[in-house]
């Protein structure tokens, strides 16, 4: 399983990477990289299913994997908003670490209602319409507004 992970991120980050280099703007890049996510739970529903169930049940995953691939994936999103804060689009007391791991855990929260509703045959909702109300929320406190220096 733990090979699994790491190959699946492995790949994950770089098509994230891909896709991030063609955007210049941080705000579009906030919105891709949400999107690309919950596409990819979307896309790759039993790996989903493995990562969002089993390995966090794993006390072995737990104790033995370093999450090297996993920190380089949540860095990808601090650095956005560091462009961001640098161009003075992002609010720059938004704390890039502080905020990378509260937009991750509100993707994985969404990723884990829509894997556990899929499985128990419930009503579910689209994830590609989670990712851009997410981004919009996310982003409303993000970003500057006009009146802000």
């Amino acid at each position: 399983l733990i090979q699994l992970f790491d190959e699946s991120l492995k790949v994950l980050l770089s098509d994230m990477r891909k896709a991030l280099s063609e955007q210049n703007d941080p705000l579009e890049k906030f919105r891709v990289f949400i999107r690309m996510h919950l596409d990819s739970v979307e896309k790759y529903q039993s790996l989903a299913e493995v990562m969002q169930l089993e390995l966090r049940q794993s006390s072995k995953f737990m104790k033995e994997h370093t999450p090297k691939r996993f920190a380089e994936y949540l860095n990808l999103i601090s650095d956005i908003i560091r462009k961001g804060q640098e161009m003075d689009i992002i609010r720059k007391d938004m704390h890039p670490a502080m905020m990378k791991r509260a937009i991750f855990g509100a993707m994985d929260e969404i990723a884990l209602g829509w894997v556990l509703s899929k499985q128990r045959k419930s009503k579910t909702y689209e994830l590609a319409e989670c990712a851009d109300k997410l981004a919009d929320i996310f982003l409303a406190s993000l970003t500057l507004s006009k009146q802000e220096p």
